[in-house]
């Protein structure tokens, strides 16, 4: 956006604030969450006013959290340190708990027409 319109006015870091705050919903690719922060972050940058690691890392948390499918990955994200949660390791951590999810839960499940009620 700023690349085609200029300068970034004050109006738009607080729609950029909200955006990045989107709710994100699996199954919906986690990449998606991944993007729409870090294009948050680049256009904080860009406007200069900066949203730093440690808080594009808790809008995602947050984000993730608000889907119960993620309850017991957010619990053990809570168990690192601080310096243990930076973007870096919350993609690949999120990435993984992700996967993991959708090897389980999204597989087609395997029954007989007689088990499934027919």
């Amino acid at each position: 956006m700023w690349a085609n319109y200029g300068v970034i006015q004050p109006h738009e870091l607080v729609e950029n604030s909200t955006h990045m705050a989107t709710p994100w919903t699996f199954p919906e690719s986690i990449e998606t969450l991944f993007t729409q922060l870090k294009n948050g972050v680049e256009f904080s940058v860009a406007g200069g006013n900066p949203i730093n690691e440690v808080t594009a890392v808790m809008d995602g948390y947050i984000t993730i959290k608000s889907n119960p499918q993620f309850d017991l990955a957010t619990g053990e994200w809570c168990k690192k340190t601080p310096t243990e949660q930076t973007m870096i390791a919350f993609k690949a951590f999120f990435r993984k708990a992700d996967t993991d999810l959708r090897h389980t839960i999204m597989r087609p499940s395997v029954c007989t027409t007689g088990q499934a009620g027919y």
